[in-house]
């Protein structure tokens, strides 16, 4: 990859070169139907930036998909411009704040649970039918349960009541006793650190320019982070 920046294809509508070559101050949202190339008018209003003698370095583009953000690299062809998931952001700034943790992984947590909880040899008939069970649930539905844990961990963390799901307390076990964090993790802990010191001196007024593909997908939460970089 190269730092050499693209020219803004001639091939956009006259409504779409409006939105590239926005020049206002304010925020601006671009909406239209899958397939219409609002991706590709994000794309062409950062080259659009870049051209008119933008830094790179002032600008983040997120998306919500590790193949999104390679594609987004080769279109924008800028190593300088930093593109990114907001999970790989979160980890990038714990790390950098020296927060390090391993990443957790819910079929890890799984194989985890059949080692810790196994019965004993000497055990009941009704104890080890209860934890067959158990397991059996967690492998046919490993992104239920994986899904209401997180969505209990956000309401946690912004304070709101809602039902334990099944296994939470033996997931938050797993991840004391590996030292782990996961996606939810990461988001909850840089969400915190927003309000800090650490974040104002190394984030709040890092970028001039913010993108975010796929708008619609990101979470009350995320957007917070989002907002608190400008």
């Amino acid at each position: 990859m190269t730092s050499k920046t693209k020219e803004v294809k001639s091939t956009f509508t006259p409504e779409q070169i409006k939105f590239i070559k926005h020049n206002g101050p304010e925020s601006i949202l671009l909406t239209a139907t899958a397939g219409s190339g609002k991706t590709s008018c994000a794309t062409g209003r950062l080259i659009w930036l870049l051209n008119r003698g933008v830094r790179p370095e002032k600008i983040i583009f997120f998306s919500f998909t590790n193949d999104a953000v390679d594609e987004l690299r080769s279109r924008i062809n800028n190593d300088k411009v930093e593109i990114t998931t907001i999970h790989s952001f979160c980890l990038s700034a714990l790390a950098r704040s020296g927060k390090f943790k391993n990443i957790a992984d819910f079929h890890g947590f799984i194989r985890w649970f059949k080692k810790k909880y196994k019965p004993k040899a000497n055990a009941k008939w009704e104890e080890i039918t209860r934890f067959n069970r158990m397991v059996e649930k967690l492998e046919e539905e490993p992104e239920y349960y994986a899904s209401q844990i997180s969505k209990f961990k956000i309401m946690q963390a912004e304070n709101t009541k809602g039902r334990m799901p099944d296994f939470f307390i033996a997931y938050s076990n797993f991840l004391k006793s590996t030292n782990s964090r996961d996606f939810v993790d990461m988001l909850i802990e840089v969400h915190r650190m927003k309000d800090g010191k650490y974040w104002e001196n190394n984030y709040q007024h890092k970028y001039d320019y913010v993108f975010v593909d796929e708008y619609q997908d990101t979470s009350s939460m995320q957007m917070r982070i989002l907002l608190a970089l400008k």
